[in-house]
């Protein structure tokens, strides 16, 4: 019986008068059912202010800055290179020369590539004696286990 009063009393929605829909008349709000005045418009984001369009991602900013190409000279010649290859560079030229922590970085490059894997190592120290071998290997084994230990954890 109130039912009935109820519905009697309801204004008739208009769709020609801006207000909701016929069909969504005995529409109910709740629980995954928003308002329908606060629900997206159709062909509209979710997220108006969210990231613009053509913006990078710190990969792609990284990627671009060192690839961007700089000058170097080299024996008296000017070369263009990317600054990647200028720091690998450096990098293996104080190797060389007998820096530390930039062997380690090298040594973790080449595991990291897979330049250098088990089966090239002993190729590669088959020649030394054997007190030299087994430092060699050793090294590369602890190298290997912490590349392999950061790449888990990161």
């Amino acid at each position: 019986m109130l039912e009935d009063d109820r519905e009697k009393n309801e204004p008739l929605l208009d769709a020609e008068a801006g207000s909701a829909p016929a069909a969504d008349r005995g529409y109910k709000v709740g629980y995954r059912r928003p308002p329908l005045q606060s629900r997206f418009k159709p062909g509209t984001s979710g997220n108006n202010k969210g990231r613009p369009k053509g913006s990078h991602n710190a990969k792609t900013i990284v990627g671009k800055v060192l690839n961007d190409p700089i000058t170097l000279r080299e024996n008296g010649k000017a070369r263009r290179t990317s600054k990647l290859e200028a720091m690998i560079t450096a990098i293996a030229h104080k190797a060389m020369k007998g820096d530390t922590p930039a062997l380690n970085a090298v040594v973790a490059l080449l595991i990291r590539t897979g330049i250098l894997n088990e089966a090239e190592n002993q190729e590669l120290t088959t020649s030394l004696p054997k007190d030299d071998e087994a430092i060699v290997n050793d090294y590369v084994r602890r190298k290997t286990a912490a590349v392999a230990d950061a790449g888990e954890g990161g």
